[in-house]
């Protein structure tokens, strides 16, 4: 069978037509797609650098809170072993407990004596607790706002960090001032 002469022409050109566009199309969508995950890849990026400001602020935050609690005079006087002391204990839970429902991610703000005791908490059931014994309380006895690492809560079980600082007073450390919270 021959082929007329427009159809030797027209096969061709077709085919030639056919390849150049597959070829175009398939450059298109590899620079496309490669554009695309460059900037999803960007974006990403910039998320996560936001996030981690975001939550590096409220760690900064959270810290100034507890250093700021634990040079208040009600806590610095609840940690005394005195008649006084312990009139400012009523006064300090009523003001945690507040801080506590103001603020939902604290599971629990304590404050302690020297020797680990809590005096004053948001929670009245932990009340005489000894805290001796945890990283967070030996970092405040040392004069240090400390962070400790996630944990899991002896009182209900969710997985918490603590924030803890000194409570000096004449530059000698009575007690800490503690923050539980919720991760």
């Amino acid at each position: 069978m021959k082929m007329s002469l427009r159809n030797r022409f027209l096969f061709p050109m077709l085919l030639l037509i056919i390849l150049g566009m597959g070829t175009s199309t398939l450059v298109s969508y590899i620079k496309a797609k490669s554009a695309l995950e460059e900037e999803i890849t960007l974006q990403l990026d910039q998320i996560a650098d936001s996030t981690v400001k975001v939550i590096d602020a409220w760690f900064k935050d959270q810290k100034r809170n507890v250093a700021n609690w634990s040079r208040q005079k009600t806590y610095m006087t609840a940690v005394k072993d005195s008649f006084i002391g312990k009139a400012a204990r009523k006064s300090a839970d009523a003001e945690l407990l507040k801080v506590k429902r103001d603020y939902k991610y604290y599971e629990d703000i304590c404050v302690t004596d020297k020797e680990g005791t809590l005096v004053s908490a948001s929670n009245p059931e932990i009340l005489n607790m000894s805290i001796k014994d945890r990283p967070y309380f030996k970092g405040s006895m040392e004069g240090k706002i400390y962070i400790s690492k996630v944990l899991k809560s002896k009182g209900t079980g969710n997985p918490v960090f603590v924030i803890s600082a000194p409570i000096r007073e004449n530059n000698t450390i009575t007690g800490g001032c503690f923050s539980v919270s919720w991760t």
